[in-house]
């Protein structure tokens, strides 16, 4: 096993340790999480095959928190996952000593998504549900160019999916309403897209945010989308006044060294574009709307620390999220950095005390949709800024 230092868990570090390293689970109760939420092996954006669960931080509550189970690197951790009752997805958190214990649930796969499309199709397959009230999918080809370009995102969990057809908006539309009509409150739609969702397809993901919109009406939808290398303000403009309510656009790495290893294929995009990008963003969508990933340990901390408080700086609410390596290939190359728990939680810090005394905080608005208004992954939740203009992060109080 590689040397990892993974701390000893508190009721101030546990979701950064869960998200970061995970839980060493044992296989069966591995199998008991994977068929109560993910039965049919759907792969997911985001941090892949996590288990979204509500765990019970001692002495603040309850947090939402993907947790990784799957992954290898979760046998680095310091905390062990036990089923208490698979058939409720209860389980128990502790360290090894039992000087740390709490619980937790996994959520259950909802009934609309085992059903099939009029197409044939899952309903899995074109919408999962990453949080209580979140709905996740890709627009456009689910394919990203990059990988046939041989040139993707090293961390990426999708693989490529080369025989992936394209989800229609027709599915989309179809999956949402079966979803809502089974459970109404579901109240987020977040999509994402490859990098041609920016580029060969941009203006055909703007026509079909208009089409999504309108169809959905006051459930809040967010893009992900890569910087646009051209035309960048009039394509926001008009996916605002298409009814796009939250704009998400990842940074991953700041430093031209990480980004040209970890993510090769849009380095010089992201090197030429992505701070003009979101500039314009913020003015279009206005601050708490506009939202990026960094992913903290791709890098050194400083590279992470300047280039979050540069998003603060220009109105855009930064979202430091873990990486999360696909099986097998973090122990095949040594040289693949893990995030450090108490990096992810300094991040944490740098957002609350930059955001506090900013302009954000005096203008926020509420977030209506994607990651920032969750919080599984990274710990932010932009709403309780909005809401409270202090105490982003309740945990580190």
């Amino acid at each position: 096993m590689k040397s990892i230092r993974c701390p000893e868990p508190t009721a101030e570090n546990l979701t950064a340790i869960l998200t970061s390293i995970g839980a060493r689970t044992a296989e069966k109760d591995r199998a008991a999480l994977l068929a109560r939420q993910n039965p049919t092996g759907q792969k997911r954006g985001g941090l892949g095959f996590g288990t979204f669960s509500f765990v019970a931080i001692p002495g603040a509550g309850s947090r939402f928190t993907n947790i990784n189970t799957f992954a290898s690197q979760a046998e680095y951790s310091s905390v062990q996952m036990e089923m208490i009752n698979a058939s409720d997805g209860t389980f128990k958190l502790r360290n090894s000593s039992g000087t740390f214990e709490t619980t937790g649930r996994a959520l259950k796969v909802p009934p609309w998504s085992l059903e099939k499309l009029s197409s044939g199709a899952p309903a899995i397959s074109v919408l999962q549900q990453h949080g209580a009230s979140n709905l996740v999918g890709i627009i456009g080809s689910t394919r990203c160019a990059l990988f046939d370009e041989k040139n993707a995102c090293t961390f990426c969990s999708l693989k490529g999916g080369i025989a992936n057809r394209q989800r229609t908006v027709r599915e989309i539309l179809e999956t949402f309403a079966l979803a809502q009509g089974q459970r109404p409150s579901y109240n987020n739609l977040t999509l994402a897209t490859g990098i041609q969702g920016a580029t060969t397809e941009a203006d055909e993901v703007i026509d079909d945010v208009a089409e999504i919109k309108r169809s959905i009406g006051s459930t809040g939808l967010a893009l992900e989308i890569n910087p646009y290398a051209s035309n960048a303000a009039e394509r926001m403009q008009q996916l605002r006044d298409n009814g796009l309510d939250t704009l998400m656009m990842p940074l991953d790495c700041a430093s031209p060294e990480a980004q040209n290893r970890f993510v090769p294929g849009k380095a010089r995009l992201l090197q030429q574009n992505f701070w003009d990008n979101v500039r314009r963003a913020v003015k279009i969508f206005k601050p708490g709307n506009v939202t990026s990933s960094l992913i903290v340990g791709l890098e050194p901390f400083e590279a992470t620390r300047i280039a979050l408080e540069r998003m603060i700086d220009v109105g855009v609410v930064p979202e430091p999220i873990p990486v999360r390596w696909a099986d097998g290939q973090f122990d095949a190359d040594p040289s693949l950095p893990l995030t450090n728990p108490d990096d992810l939680i300094a991040a944490r810090q740098i957002i609350e005390e930059k955001i506090s005394s900013s302009p954000i905080a005096k203008n926020i608005q509420q977030t209506r949709a994607g990651c920032a208004s969750c919080g599984g992954c990274g710990g932010i939740v932009v709403n309780n800024l909005a809401s409270t203009k202090k105490n982003l992060f309740p945990i580190l109080q």
